[in-house]
C-alpha cells in the first residue's frame, strides 16, 4: 500500500516537472521559419529595439512564415503579444542554438528546413531580415507562386 502511493505520488509530482507548452522546434520545419531573440532582461535596450522593429512589420513577418520565440534565461514565449505567458524551456527545446550565451543579447534565424541562417548578436533591421529571407531558395519559390497569373 505504501509503495503504491509512494508511486502515485510520484506520479503527480512529474506531472508539474513537465512543462505543458513545452515544443520542439522541428514542429515548425517545413511550416516555418523561426526567429529567437536571446536576451538577459526585459529592459534592455537592444532586446527593446528588437522586438518594436518586429512589431512594426508584423505584415512582413507573416508574409514570409516567421515566428517568433523571446527567451529570457529559462522562459520562453511564442510570438509578440505582450500579454502572452511566458513558458519553462524544455530541456531539448532550443537543441538548434547553443544554450550556452557568449553574450547578453542574441538573434537565431532558422530557415523552413530547420538550418540555422542567421546568429547575430546585434540588433537585426527589418531590411537585412527581409534580404536574408527573400534570397532563400524556398522564399523566392513562395515569391513566385503568389504572383497572380496573367492568364486568369
Amino acid at each position: 500500500m505504501f509503495l503504491e502511493r509512494l508511486v502515485l505520488l510520484m506520479f503527480f509530482f512529474s506531472l508539474h516537472l513537465i512543462p505543458i507548452n513545452a515544443q520542439n522546434l522541428s514542429e515548425h520545419q517545413w511550416k516555418n521559419r523561426i526567429l529567437i531573440i536571446q536576451f538577459d532582461h526585459a529592459e534592455q535596450e537592444n532586446y527593446l529595439e528588437q522586438i518594436q522593429l518586429l512589431k512594426d512589420h508584423q505584415q512582413g513577418l507573416k508574409e514570409r512564415k516567421l515566428v517568433v520565440y523571446q527567451v529570457c534565461d529559462d522562459l520562453y514565449k511564442m510570438n509578440l503579444k505582450e500579454d502572452s505567458s511566458w513558458d519553462k524551456v524544455d530541456g531539448n527545446f532550443f537543441e538548434k542554438i547553443s544554450r550556452e550565451k557568449e553574450t547578453n543579447f542574441s538573434i537565431h534565424l532558422i530557415g523552413l528546413d530547420g538550418g540555422t541562417k542567421l546568429h547575430k548578436s546585434k540588433v537585426l533591421t527589418m531590411k537585412e531580415l527581409f534580404a536574408i529571407i527573400d534570397r532563400m531558395p524556398m522564399r523566392r519559390q513562395e515569391m513566385r507562386n503568389s504572383k497572380p497569373s496573367k492568364n486568369l
